[in-house]
Parts: C-alpha cells; sequence; structure tokens
C-alpha cells in the first residue's frame, strides 16, 4: 500500500488533475497487477528530532478505514476516486 502526499490544497485544480492523471497513469503501466483509491483529504504527519537525526511518522487521514473498505472491495486493474 502507498499514500501519496501531494501537500496542496486538496480542492487546488492542478492537484486534481494531476491525482487523477497519476493514478491514470498507475493504471496504464501496471494493468490488472493493481487496485487503486485516491481523492482529496486533510492529512496529519509529522517528524521528530533534529536536522541530522530525524524519524517521520506516518501520512493519515481522517475515514482511512473507509478507504480500506473501498480498497479491499476493488478488483485488480479497478480505479476509483473518493468523493467525501
Amino acid at each position: 500500500m502507498v499514500v501519496i502526499d501531494f501537500r496542496h490544497h486538496p480542492e487546488g485544480k492542478l492537484v486534481c488533475d494531476s491525482r487523477r492523471k497519476l493514478a491514470g497513469a498507475i493504471r496504464e503501466k501496471l494493468g490488472d497487477k493493481v487496485k487503486a483509491v485516491h481523492g482529496a483529504a486533510k492529512g496529519h504527519y509529522g517528524a521528530y528530532g533534529s536536522e541530522k537525526h530525524i524519524l517521520a511518522y506516518t501520512f493519515t487521514f481522517p475515514e482511512f478505514e473507509a478507504a480500506l473498505a473501498v480498497l479491499a472491495r476493488l478488483k485488480f486493474g479497478e480505479v476509483e476516486e473518493l468523493n467525501r
């Protein structure tokens, strides 16, 4: 599982277009070897430490479990956009 963070305003046209293009390109390249859920949501991430010694913790977003449920029901080769 991969979560990609664009770090832009989730409603921005550029980000939405980029996200859709990326999802389409992944589907085109990997075909029936991948299933994907994409959408826009506020995220939570962070880091501990200093510039020399840093520990980043994972990116999470609200309703992560709902996105996993959608991903689980998809067949390989399917891509779905979440509209929340």
